[in-house]
Parts: structure tokens; C-alpha cells; sequence
């Protein structure tokens, strides 16, 4: 471990606000609303899912594979849960009965947040760079084909 959880959590988790109560959102996905049934859930406080205004701190997980990020976003709170509590919770939510490693840094799917990072590159550095005739300062990152082409 080279960062404490604290600064992982720092770092890499998203808070994100709804607007609307889980109740209220209807059929529409997204990953404050599966955060936030999962925190009910994992409090036991149906009122997560009445509240508007509620803010969701989060990480992507990187289980159960081939699931939309939606379905991905795990409360950073349960973290903080004792072993068994935990290990129950993740075990559920990741789709995987034979998890062992309930660390928040074998959870995290490493490959969203890079690419995210990358996409920021990308819009900051890489593509005006290349309006500007400069050779991609962040070999790294992929230079488009439709950028590439001009």
C-alpha cells in the first residue's frame, strides 16, 4: 500500500447529488440511484430513498464484469463496515460468492478511472496540442483517428 484509504478515498471516490428521491426517478438508471439503494439497504434507512438532495459518495467497481458502470457504484461507507459486514455487502453487490479481498483497491476498477483520466488528458492537453501542430505531449494517450486525420 503505498496511499492510506483515506487518501484512496480522497483521490478516487465521486460524490454525486440527485436531484430527485431514488422513489421519484422512476425506471431512469444511474449511479447515485444504485448507490443510494445500496446504502438503504446496507443501513437499513428506507429514507435514503425518499430524500431528495441526497448526495452519494462513491467508487466504480471493477465486478460484476460486464455490467454498466451503473450497476458498478459501491458506497464508500461500506468500507468502513466491520469485516462480516462488509464481506456480506460486496460479496452481493460484486455477483462474486468467492471474494476474499474485500480492500477497497482490489474493488476499484482501476481501468474507469484511467480512462477517465485519460479523457480529461485528452480534452486539456493532447487535442489542443495537436490544433497547434505540437506533437502529443502525452504519448499515453491515444490521439483520436478523426484528430489524427486533420
Amino acid at each position: 500500500k503505498t496511499m492510506s484509504d483515506e487518501e484512496v478515498i480522497y483521490f478516487f471516490s465521486e460524490s454525486k447529488s440527485m436531484s430527485k428521491s431514488v422513489e421519484n426517478s422512476g425506471a431512469y438508471k444511474s449511479v447515485q440511484i444504485t448507490c443510494a439503494r445500496r446504502l438503504s439497504a446496507f443501513l437499513g434507512a428506507d429514507s435514503y430513498l425518499t430524500a431528495e438532495g441526497l448526495s452519494c459518495h462513491m467508487f466504480i467497481a471493477n465486478k460484476p464484469h460486464g455490467a454498466s458502470t451503473t450497476e458498478r457504484a459501491v458506497p464508500v461507507k461500506i468500507f468502513s463496515a466491520e469485516y462480516d459486514i462488509k464481506k456480506m455487502w460486496l460479496r452481493r453487490w460484486l455477483g462474486d460468492t468467492g471474494l476474499t479481498e474485500f480492500d477497497m483497491r482490489d474493488i476499484i476498477d482501476w481501468n474507469y478511472y484511467r480512462d477517465r483520466l485519460c479523457a480529461v488528458f485528452l480534452k486539456l492537453i493532447v487535442i489542443p496540442a495537436c490544433y497547434q501542430n505540437i506533437s502529443n505531449p502525452c504519448p499515453r494517450v491515444a490521439v483520436p483517428d478523426w484528430l489524427r486525420k486533420r
